[in-house]
């Protein structure tokens, strides 16, 4: 049991961390095409997993940047 909620848990960190990415290449590509429709944030932000939006909540700031950073620092403890 202990074994797969580790594995759920990665799973999800993983999840998170290809949503941040593939956010963060939309918004290169609409930068490089001059698209003036940006993706649209609230769509990352469903995507977070409830501990890491209640870490997020913690700190009073739940938003698309706050989310990259959470993100990136947990990659670097990983």
């Amino acid at each position: 049991r202990l074994l797969i909620s580790k594995q759920i848990d990665l799973w999800e960190k993983n999840l998170e961390a290809f949503h941040v990415d593939l956010f963060r290449n939309k918004c290169y590509l609409c930068a490089l095409t001059n698209d003036q429709d940006l993706p649209n944030p609230k769509d990352l932000l469903s995507q977070a997993s409830p501990t890491t939006k209640a870490a997020l909540h913690k700190l009073a700031a739940f938003t698309p940047c706050s989310f990259y950073t959470f993100i990136a620092a947990r990659r670097r403890i990983d």
